[in-house]
């Protein structure tokens, strides 16, 4: 008899790599930097409604062999406490994000994910294609 125990979201800490169980990619992914900015420090095309958008800096590094990986801004979301899910805004919007990262075996790039989305509590999550939470970084 086989038993297993379903995957589960894996909660980050800031500045530490953190692989997903679900999925089990082939990448790292450390929280680098996460804060509020407005629209000029974002680089924005146009001001975000919530008054603030929350930038938050990641590195994604490859632990494969011989495979890339692909990770793009639009794999994370900011869940305000007790809120509803924020996605990145449409491509071209904030000029200073970096929206997809391609590493391989041993090497790393970043990705910068903007969030129109008040100040407050809440967690930034990646999420794979099925929109299941993959990793969860807790923001005060």
């Amino acid at each position: 008899a086989l038993t297993a125990a379903p995957a589960v979201a894996v909660t980050g800490a800031a500045g530490e790599p953190v692989t997903a169980q679900i999925g089990r990619p082939a990448f790292t992914v450390t929280l680098t930097g996460v804060g509020w900015v407005d629209q000029a420090q974002a680089g924005a095309s146009r001001p975000p409604a919530s008054g603030t958008f929350l930038a938050a800096d990641f590195t994604i590094t490859g632990t494969g062999t011989d495979t890339s990986q692909w990770v793009q801004d639009s794999s994370f979301v900011f869940v305000p406490a007790g809120g509803d899910p924020i996605g990145v805004p449409p491509p071209n919007v904030v000029s200073s994000a970096a929206s997809f990262a391609s590493v391989s075996a041993g090497t790393s790039a970043p990705v910068r994910a903007f969030f129109d989305a008040a100040p407050g509590p809440g967690a930034v999550e990646l999420r794979d294609s099925a929109g299941r939470t993959m990793i969860s970084w807790p923001i005060a």
